[in-house]
């Protein structure tokens, strides 16, 4: 199967009233939410896979929403609006590994700030947690810096703020950008997700 149809073979649009709601591995993103009193619009939604011993797991659904739709990475990389990208996991995920993870995809995608926003990144992992399926992560650019909170479920959330536009473009590029976690997930985020409902 082509990877796109993959990918929309996994996502369920229902309808509700004048919005849509995507459905990935049974959780639901919302065509419309509002974040810091400014309407944002879901731009594409998947599911993070990674293969092991020759066989596929599901690790994490992602929805990323924006002022306006847009297919262009770059342009979605770049910008100054609000965004923000959430993630709800389908497994448990250690902090050591998911924060050594992170180290690893930043670092493929910050050139040419990588060593200007170091601290920055540092800091951002502070936000890490043990996982669990069911587990929250909300990152939200801003202009000039980022927010982000984990929740697992009967816990108390984890918060972070980080200041700096260069840093919230690199994390931003840590998704969509030259080197995503997958390619799959990254087109999702982009394109595919959003096809569905127009």
């Amino acid at each position: 199967m082509a990877l796109g149809g993959w990918i929309l073979s996994l996502v369920t649009v229902i309808s509700m009233s004048a919005h849509a709601t995507v459905v990935v591995e049974d959780v639901k993103y919302e065509d419309e939410v509002t974040v810091a009193g400014q309407k944002l619009v879901l731009n594409g939604a998947g599911l993070r896979r990674i293969k092991k011993f020759g066989m596929w797991f599901r690790v994490y659904t992602g929805g990323l929403y924006v002022t306006k739709k847009n297919c262009d990475a770059k342009a979605v990389i770049a910008s100054e609006e609000t965004r923000e990208l959430r993630m709800t996991f389908l497994r448990g995920v250690d902090q050591k590994t998911l924060v050594d993870s992170m180290f690893e995809s930043y670092a493929k995608d910050c050139a040419p700030t990588c060593k200007e926003t170091e601290e920055q990144i540092k800091a951002f992992t502070k936000v890490i947690i043990d996982t669990k399926d069911g587990t929250t992560f909300w990152i939200r650019f801003l202009k000039g810096g980022v927010e982000a909170e984990m929740v697992t479920p009967k816990k108390e959330p984890s918060k972070v703020k980080v200041d700096g536009a260069a840093f919230s473009h690199n994390l931003m590029a840590m998704f969509i950008g030259d080197h995503p976690p997958t390619e799959e997930f990254k087109q999702a985020l982009l394109c595919v997700g959003p096809s569905a409902i127009k």
